[in-house]
């Protein structure tokens, strides 16, 4: 998942850091948090996805 990330440059959402970037507006960061989300659910198998639709951040 971290190489799929990386390769769609997303990664840094969910390296450690829960607020946007200095640089980044708040509108940017959830824009791209929610993509780094839906990235992940769509390659989780059916048995683990159950667990994490609920989460509201990558």
């Amino acid at each position: 998942m971290k190489n799929i990330l990386i390769q769609q440059d997303l990664y840094f959402t969910i390296d450690g850091v829960e607020k946007n970037p200095k640089d980044m507006s708040t509108e940017s960061w959830k824009v791209l948090d929610e993509k780094a989300m839906r990235s992940i659910e769509l390659h989780l198998s059916n048995e683990v996805i159950c667990n994490v639709m609920e989460e509201k951040s990558a």
